[in-house]
C-alpha cells in the first residue's frame, strides 16, 4: 500500500487563449473545461484519477498509485507522481491513462520507495518531470526529459526538485537542498545552480512559471515567510507571523497570485493572496486545503480538498469562492493540480 501524501506541489501550466463565437449580433458563451488531478484511496490502495467537469477518470486502474502534479496539453492530460516499480514505489507519469516508468532499478526490498515526481510540464510535445531520486544515502535532485534523467545535485547531501518549467529551449527547476539542520532554496537553469536563500534558515523553492519571459519562482522560509523572485528580486507575500505556507503560483496580467494556507492555531486553513492581499477559502467550519490556482477570464479556480475534523478528506474546487465537491466522501481523496480551457 502506498501512504497517501498530503504534501502536493504545486502544478505550474501556461495560460490558454480564451475563445468565442459570434452568431449574428449575440456572442454565444462557451463554459470553461475544468480539469482536476488527484487521488483517491480505496480500501488499502490509491488510484490515480483526474476529472472533467465534475466526471472522473482513472488514470491507471491496475496499479497503486499517488498523483503529484497535472498538466493539460491540446485536451491530452498528464499527471506525475509515483507508484509500484517492480516490488518498489518509484516516480512515474501517467499520460491518457497510459503510464510510464521513470525509475528503471530495482531492489529486492518490498515498498522501498525509490524516487518521486513532483512537477510535470510539456513543451513542444516534450515532456519534463522534477522530482528526486535515492542513490543509497542521499536524495539526488534531478528531471527527466522524455523519461531521460538529468541529475541536478551530485548526490553528497539531500536534495529535491519540486517544479520545472520550459519556456525557449531553457529548463528551469526549483527545488532545495539539505546544509546542516536547515535547507536552501535553489533554482536550476539548464542544469545551472543558483541559489536563492543562504541557508540561515530553512527554505525551499516551491514554484516557477514563466510568462512573457518573467521568472517567477515561489519560496517558502521559515523565518520571512512566503516570497517570490521575478527575475531575481525578491517580493514579500507574507511574513512568517502568523504562520502560512505556499504551494502555487500564478500570472495573469499584471496580477501574481499564490495559493497555499494559513495557521489557525489548529492546522492550515485554505488561503490565496493576490498581489499580496489575503483571501479566505472555506467550507463551513470544514478543514480546508488548497494547493493549486488557475486564472481563467478573470475568474479564479482553486484546486484543494475539504475535511471536517477527524474525518474524511473528500477532493474539491473553487470558482470564485463557490465549493464544488468531486467526490461523495465516502473514500478519501484529494486533488493535486487544476487547469481550465476551453
Amino acid at each position: 500500500m502506498i501512504k497517501l501524501s498530503v504534501r502536493v506541489v504545486v502544478l505550474l501550466l501556461a495560460l490558454s487563449a480564451a475563445s468565442c463565437k459570434k452568431d449574428d449580433e449575440s456572442v454565444m458563451k462557451i463554459e470553461p473545461i475544468v480539469y482536476v488531478g488527484g487521488t483517491v484511496q480505496i480500501g488499502n490502495s490509491s488510484q490515480v484519477k483526474y476529472w472533467r467537469d465534475g466526471i472522473e477518470f482513472p488514470m491507471d486502474t491496475d496499479t497503486d498509485g499517488i498523483g503529484l502534479s497535472l498538466f493539460v496539453d491540446e485536451y491530452e492530460v498528464y499527471i506525475a507522481g509515483q507508484g509500484p516499480t517492480g516490488p518498489n514505489i518509484a516516480a512515474k507519469y501517467w499520460k491518457n491513462q497510459l503510464a510510464v516508468n521513470l525509475t528503471k532499478e530495482t531492489t529486492s526490498y518490498i515498498n522501498e520507495i525509490l524516487s518521486i515526481a513532483n512537477s510535470i510540464f510539456v513543451f513542444d510535445k516534450n515532456v519534463y518531470v522534477a522530482g528526486s531520486e535515492w542513490n543509497g544515502s542521499h536524495l539526488i535532485a534531478k528531471y527527466w526529459k522524455n523519461g531521460i534523467p538529468v541529475d541536478l545535485t551530485d548526490g553528497s547531501k539531500d536534495a529535491e526538485a519540486t517544479s520545472v518549467c520550459v519556456e525557449g529551449g531553457n529548463v528551469y527547476t526549483v527545488g532545495y537542498e539539505r546544509i546542516g539542520p536547515n535547507s536552501i532554496a535553489k533554482y536550476w537553469k539548464n542544469g545551472k545552480v543558483v541559489n536563492l536563500t543562504d541557508g540561515s534558515s530553512s527554505a525551499y523553492a516551491q514554484a516557477v512559471t514563466i510568462v512573457n519571459n518573467d521568472v517567477y519562482i515561489l519560496v517558502n522560509d521559515s523565518r520571512s515567510g512566503i516570497s517570490y523572485w521575478k527575475n531575481g528580486e525578491k517580493v514579500k507575500v507574507t511574513d512568517s507571523e502568523p504562520k502560512t505556507i505556499a504551494y502555487g503560483i500564478f500570472v495573469s496580467g499584471l496580477d501574481v497570485y499564490v495559493v497555499g494556507g494559513e495557521w489557525n492555531g489548529n492546522a492550515y486553513q485554505g488561503k490565496y493572496w493576490k498581489n499580496g492581499q489575503g483571501i479566505d477559502i472555506r467550507d463551513g467550519d470544514n478543514y480546508t486545503v488548497t494547493n493549486s490556482i488557475y486564472i481563467f477570464d478573470d475568474d479564479v479556480y482553486i484546486g484543494g480538498y475539504v475535511s471536517p475534523y477527524g474525518k474524511l478528506a473528500t477532493a474539491a474546487y473553487w470558482k470564485n469562492g463557490v465549493i464544488t465537491k468531486l467526490t461523495n466522501g465516502v473514500n478519501p481523496s484529494y486533488t493535486s493540480g487544476i487547469y481550465v480551457c476551453k
